[in-house]
Protein backbone atom coordinates (compact mmCIF):
# COMPACT_ATOMS: atom_id res chain seq x y z
CA UNK A 1 0.00 0.00 0.00
CA UNK A 2 1.03 3.36 -0.51
CA UNK A 3 1.24 6.25 1.53
CA UNK A 4 -1.52 8.52 1.61
CA UNK A 5 -1.00 12.16 0.62
CA UNK A 6 -2.51 15.28 1.32
CA UNK A 7 -3.46 17.23 -2.38
CA UNK A 8 -4.74 20.81 -1.70
CA UNK A 9 -5.87 21.02 -5.12
CA UNK A 10 -10.03 21.56 -4.73
CA UNK A 11 -11.68 20.11 -7.78
CA UNK A 12 -15.57 19.78 -8.78
CA UNK A 13 -15.72 15.91 -6.82
CA UNK A 14 -14.57 17.42 -3.94
CA UNK A 15 -16.51 20.35 -4.08
CA UNK A 16 -19.57 18.19 -4.50
CA UNK A 17 -18.56 15.91 -2.11
CA UNK A 18 -18.53 18.47 0.58
CA UNK A 19 -22.23 19.70 -0.79
CA UNK A 20 -23.10 16.15 -0.18
CA UNK A 21 -21.79 15.97 3.10
CA UNK A 22 -23.11 18.90 4.22
CA UNK A 23 -27.00 18.59 2.72
CA UNK A 24 -27.00 14.53 4.42
CA UNK A 25 -25.87 16.39 7.94
CA UNK A 26 -28.29 19.34 7.48
CA UNK A 27 -30.96 17.03 6.42
CA UNK A 28 -30.58 14.78 9.58
CA UNK A 29 -29.92 17.72 11.99
CA UNK A 30 -33.76 19.15 10.45
CA UNK A 31 -35.38 15.91 10.26
CA UNK A 32 -34.03 15.27 13.84
CA UNK A 33 -35.39 18.65 15.30
CA UNK A 34 -38.96 18.04 13.36
CA UNK A 35 -39.27 14.50 15.62
CA UNK A 36 -38.17 16.50 18.44
CA UNK A 37 -40.73 19.03 18.44
CA UNK A 38 -43.57 17.03 17.24
CA UNK A 39 -42.49 14.41 20.15
CA UNK A 40 -42.29 17.46 22.48
CA UNK A 41 -46.00 19.09 21.13
CA UNK A 42 -47.16 15.52 21.68
CA UNK A 43 -45.73 15.45 25.60
CA UNK A 44 -47.70 18.86 25.75
CA UNK A 45 -50.95 17.44 24.58
CA UNK A 46 -50.30 14.25 27.17
CA UNK A 47 -49.99 16.39 29.70
CA UNK A 48 -52.61 18.36 29.12
CA UNK A 49 -55.44 15.81 28.41
CA UNK A 50 -53.58 14.10 31.93
CA UNK A 51 -54.25 17.33 34.01
CA UNK A 52 -57.51 17.54 33.02
CA UNK A 53 -57.78 13.39 33.43
CA UNK A 54 -56.49 13.93 36.93
CA UNK A 55 -59.08 17.51 37.53
CA UNK A 56 -62.31 14.82 36.57
CA UNK A 57 -60.69 11.85 38.69
CA UNK A 58 -59.96 14.23 41.99
CA UNK A 59 -63.82 15.37 41.40
CA UNK A 60 -65.36 11.92 40.89
CA UNK A 61 -63.18 11.36 44.50
CA UNK A 62 -65.07 14.13 46.13
CA UNK A 63 -68.13 12.93 44.76
CA UNK A 64 -67.56 9.78 46.44
CA UNK A 65 -66.14 10.59 49.03
CA UNK A 66 -69.48 13.07 49.77
CA UNK A 67 -71.49 9.32 48.74
CA UNK A 68 -69.96 7.76 51.09
CA UNK A 69 -69.61 9.76 54.28
CA UNK A 70 -73.44 9.38 55.65
CA UNK A 71 -72.84 5.61 55.45
CA UNK A 72 -71.70 5.26 58.68
CA UNK A 73 -74.65 7.11 60.36
CA UNK A 74 -77.22 4.96 57.66
CA UNK A 75 -75.82 2.14 59.44
CA UNK A 76 -76.29 2.97 62.63
CA UNK A 77 -79.67 4.24 61.92
CA UNK A 78 -80.63 1.00 60.07
CA UNK A 79 -78.74 -1.26 63.11
CA UNK A 80 -81.21 0.73 65.68
CA UNK A 81 -84.12 0.48 63.24
CA UNK A 82 -83.53 -3.29 62.94
CA UNK A 83 -83.61 -3.77 66.99
CA UNK A 84 -86.70 -1.91 67.30
CA UNK A 85 -87.93 -4.35 65.07
CA UNK A 86 -86.94 -7.35 67.07
CA UNK A 87 -88.19 -6.05 70.17
CA UNK A 88 -91.73 -5.53 68.40
CA UNK A 89 -91.44 -8.83 67.01
CA UNK A 90 -90.33 -10.27 70.48
CA UNK A 91 -93.86 -8.48 71.59
CA UNK A 92 -95.95 -9.95 69.21
CA UNK A 93 -94.93 -13.26 69.37
CA UNK A 94 -95.28 -13.17 73.22
CA UNK A 95 -99.06 -11.05 72.38
CA UNK A 96 -99.91 -13.95 70.08
CA UNK A 97 -98.87 -16.37 72.75
CA UNK A 98 -101.03 -14.99 75.24
CA UNK A 99 -103.96 -14.73 72.50
CA UNK A 100 -103.82 -18.64 71.47
CA UNK A 101 -103.89 -18.88 75.12
CA UNK A 102 -107.32 -17.10 75.85
CA UNK A 103 -109.01 -18.55 72.35
CA UNK A 104 -108.47 -22.43 73.96
CA UNK A 105 -109.11 -21.00 77.48
CA UNK A 106 -112.50 -19.28 75.57
CA UNK A 107 -112.95 -22.72 73.67
CA UNK A 108 -113.15 -24.94 76.81
CA UNK A 109 -115.70 -22.27 78.39
CA UNK A 110 -117.57 -22.27 75.69
CA UNK A 111 -117.77 -26.09 75.80
CA UNK A 112 -118.41 -26.24 79.26
CA UNK A 113 -121.26 -23.80 78.92
CA UNK A 114 -122.70 -25.63 75.68
CA UNK A 115 -122.71 -28.85 77.98
CA UNK A 116 -124.79 -26.63 80.79
CA UNK A 117 -127.00 -25.31 78.46
CA UNK A 118 -127.80 -27.60 76.05
CA UNK A 119 -131.15 -29.51 76.93
CA UNK A 120 -130.73 -33.05 76.86
CA UNK A 121 -131.68 -34.46 73.33
CA UNK A 122 -134.72 -37.08 74.39
CA UNK A 123 -136.53 -39.30 71.75
CA UNK A 124 -139.95 -38.50 71.42
CA UNK A 125 -142.57 -41.68 71.71
CA UNK A 126 -144.45 -42.55 69.04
Amino acid sequence: MGRLRFDPTINAGAVMQAVMLVVVIGGGALAAYDRIRDAMHSVREVQARSVDETRRLSDAVAALTRAVSPIPQLELRMDRAEQRLDASESRDAAQDERIGIIDRSLAETRGRLDRWTTPPVRSIPR
